[in-house]
C-alpha cells in the first residue's frame, strides 16, 4: 500500500524542482550519479526515511524538507555504505512524538559511509526525550544510539561546516 508513495531513482538523473512541493513522497535513490535539486517535501505520514541514499555519487542540495510523524522511524536523509555524498544548502526539520528509542529518528543520518560532505544547512529537529534502552553495546557511544539530531557513525572523511543545528524537547 504504502509502494505509491515512493519514487524509485535507479539510473542517474538529475532533479531539479522550481517550486515543486511533494506532499508524502519520499525518495529512494539506488543509481549513482544522482542529483536532486531546489525539492520541497513535506509529511505527516510515517514513510521510514523521506530521502534514502544507497548508491555512491550523489548530490542532494536546496532541499526544504519537513517532516512531522507521530511514531516510528523518521529520519529524513538517511545515507548508509556509500561513497561520495553531498547535502547543501538545504533547511530540515523532522518532529517525532515516540515513546521508545527501538524507532530512529534524525535529521540526517550517515552510517559506515565515507567521503561525505554536509555544508551550508540549517537542521531543526523536535524529539522527546528517552531513556537508552537500546544501547548499541558493540559501538560504545554514550546516551541514544538512534534517536539524534544529527546521527554520524562508523563513518569517514565526513566534512560537516557551516551548519544550523537546533534541536528542542516535545
Amino acid at each position: 500500500d504504502k509502494l505509491s508513495y515512493y519514487v524509485i531513482l535507479d539510473r542517474p538523473i538529475k532533479i531539479t524542482g522550481q517550486d515543486a512541493v511533494l506532499k508524502d513522497i519520499a525518495f529512494v535513490i539506488d543509481s549513482t550519479d544522482v542529483s536532486l535539486d531546489g525539492l520541497t517535501l513535506t509529511s505527516t505520514m510515517n514513510l521510514g526515511p523521506l530521502v534514502t541514499v544507497g548508491k555512491s555519487d550523489v548530490s542532494i542540495s536546496n532541499m526544504n524538507i519537513s517532516y512531522i510523524v507521530k511514531d516510528g522511524d523518521s529520519v529524513a536523509i538517511d545515507i548508509k555504505d556509500v561513497d561520495n555524498v553531498n547535502v547543501t544548502d538545504s533547511v530540515i526539520y523532522v518532529e517525532t512524538h515516540i515513546t521508545e528509542d527501538t524507532s530512529s529518528a534524525s535529521a540526517i543520518n550517515v552510517d559506515k559511509s565515507s567521503n561525505i560532505l554536509i555544508d551550508g544547512n540549517e537542521f531543526t529537529t523536535s524529539f522527546p526525550a528517552l531513556y537508552a534502552s537500546n544501547y548499541d553495546w558493540d559501538y560504545f557511544m554514550m546516551g541514544l544510539n538512534t534517536v539524534n539530531p544529527i546521527r554520524l557513525r562508523a563513518s569517514e572523511n565526513i566534512t560537516f561546516t557551516n551548519n544550523k543545528v537546533n534541536s528542542t524537547l516535545n
